[in-house]
């Protein structure tokens, strides 16, 4: 009697388990977009360069970087993509 049962029992495991072998419906992840920026040697240089005549909303005019035309490209940015990370 002993042997009939560890028998039914494994039957009825791999019933069970065939039975959770079945193709299972897969979950539907979303798409995820992340926008990392990153800078770097930033310090000391919180205004543009050159620094005559800068003006921050002014763009085209020959002046790169500065911290306020960083603050408004990641704001920008987080307008349309909320992911958006700043790395510093």
């Amino acid at each position: 009697m002993n042997q009939d049962f560890r028998l039914r029992v494994l039957s009825l495991v791999l019933v069970f388990f065939m039975l959770g072998c079945g193709e299972e419906e897969k979950a539907v992840v979303p798409d995820f977009t992340l926008l990392l920026f990153q800078t770097n040697d930033s310090h000391s240089h919180l205004l543009g360069l050159p620094n005559a005549n800068y003006e921050p909303s002014v763009l085209g005019d020959g002046t790169v970087g500065g911290a306020a035309r960083i603050a408004t490209l990641v704001a920008q940015a987080r307008t349309e993509n909320p992911n958006v990370m700043l790395f510093s």
